[in-house]
């Protein structure tokens, strides 16, 4: 099924296990018309989200909970995947990624992220180090980030391996055109916790061992050599912040020792 003739049509795609997703209101409010679609999962996933199209659906991994709302999606032209805590900056964000993808060729274009106030040092700093905003134009950028990337619905299509549970915007994104638009921005981030640094890092960190990336933190001298960050950040910061970095470091190497074992991801099927 083609698209049909105008202006591109783009499908937002939110999974959401929590209340209301932050982003509706300002994607509805977008200079390029947006249809919204939220994947509801969980007890705790809404029922009706105004605005929006929602969808109840069983939990699959954040890999193929998508996918499969992508390949319902044959009239997309590109596909907007949201985090459901970002909210798009302006009215602008989605022409900004139309446009960088027009500019660039590129399968997938991935939006600036920009702290909530009140956001720790640590998130502040990393953040403005991801995505920096630079002269303005597209560049080229490592890997897809699902916080906030449009992508081609048939060059996703063409990426998407299933059976990703986490981190599927990296391995989707593994050796393909993806870009960085800094004009369009996105609010995102959230408070760091030492459960939730443990689980998340030792996840991503498995998924890059997967794609064949090489570790962060290579073995135990390299852990080491990580603890005084750790100690310099809990005297600067407080003793949460040093104890989330020493569970980073640690939550990476143990990940990617885990991820060591399995054989990589298969091309798409």
């Amino acid at each position: 099924m083609q698209a049909p003739p105008g202006p591109p049509v783009v499908v937002a795609v939110i999974p959401c296990h929590r209340g209301r997703p932050a982003g509706v209101e300002a994607l509805r409010a977008q200079d390029h018309p947006v249809d919204i679609l939220v994947l509801s999962n969980g007890p705790a996933g809404p029922r009706a989200v105004a605005g929006a199209v929602l969808r109840r659906v069983a939990w699959e991994g954040h890999g193929d909970t998508r996918l499969r709302a992508v390949r319902a999606a044959e009239l997309a032209s590109f596909v907007l995947f949201l985090s459901d805590d970002a909210t798009p900056a302006g009215p602008g964000v989605v022409s900004a990624l139309l446009a960088a993808a027009a500019e660039t060729g590129a399968d997938a274009v991935v939006a600036r992220q920009v702290p909530r106030p009140g956001a720790d040092p640590v998130t502040c700093a990393r953040l403005a180090a991801w995505t920096p905003p630079g002269d303005g134009r597209p560049r080229p950028f490592p890997q897809a980030d699902h916080v906030c990337t449009l992508w081609r619905r048939a060059a996703l299509l063409d990426a998407a391996a299933s059976g990703v549970p986490i981190g599927e915007d990296l391995v989707w994104s593994h050796g393909r055109r993806v870009v960085l638009a800094p004009d369009a921005a996105v609010i995102h981030s959230h408070p760091r916790g030492v459960r939730g640094v443990w689980a998340r890092e030792a996840a991503l960190h498995a998924v890059r061992a997967r794609v064949g990336l090489p570790p962060t933190v290579p073995g135990p001298a390299a852990l080491l050599r990580a603890l005084p960050a750790a100690a310099r950040a809990a005297l600067r910061h407080g003793p949460t912040e040093g104890l989330c970095l020493a569970t980073e470091a640690a939550a990476q190497w143990w990940g990617a020792r885990a991820g060591a074992r399995y054989a990589p991801w298969q091309e798409p099927r």
